[in-house]
């Protein structure tokens, strides 16, 4: 019997929706690159860190779709989604830039009190406060990365 776990599912089908709608397609196979090295893997590597190293947060509820006692099967397609269409909008003006990705950290950190508000995330001790600063960092190094890869100019 599928629970509340279902949500994890619902959240990386619009996230990837959102994404096949905003990503022209022959742009694809790109970004969607981008995002599993961004956000698949950086998912799992801040799960891996902050979730069960520093036990800062877990995942709770995830039934059928559990990977290892960690996190959900469909939490890093919602980040590779995520990530494809952050980098696909990136703006490429500096102070365009920094709004964008604290825009995106306020996103992340918003998605994460809506998973504790389902019953399906902890946050433990203060970092429910601080984790958009992690949610920053992230998507700085991401962008950071992209705009090195990809040769980009910045106005």
């Amino acid at each position: 019997m599928i629970g509340k776990e279902i949500f994890f599912f619902y959240k990386a089908l619009i996230f990837s929706a959102a994404a096949l709608l905003l990503i022209p397609k022959p742009s694809y196979k790109k970004y969607f690159m981008y995002g599993l090295l961004f956000g698949g893997i950086g998912d799992i590597l801040v799960i891996m860190i902050f979730g069960k190293l520093l036990h800062l947060f877990e995942y709770q509820n995830l039934g059928i779709f559990n990977i290892a006692d960690s996190f959900s099967f469909w939490t890093p397609w919602a980040w590779i989604a995520t990530f494809a269409y952050f980098l696909y909008l990136l703006p490429v003006r500096k102070l365009f830039l920094a709004l964008y990705i604290l825009e995106f950290a306020f996103f992340g950190h918003t998605v994460g009190i809506t998973l504790s508000n389902l019953g399906l995330f902890e946050y433990h001790g203060g970092y429910r406060y601080w984790a958009p600063a992690v949610y920053a960092l992230w998507f700085s190094l991401a962008a950071w990365l992209y705009i090195r890869l990809e040769k980009l100019k910045l106005e």
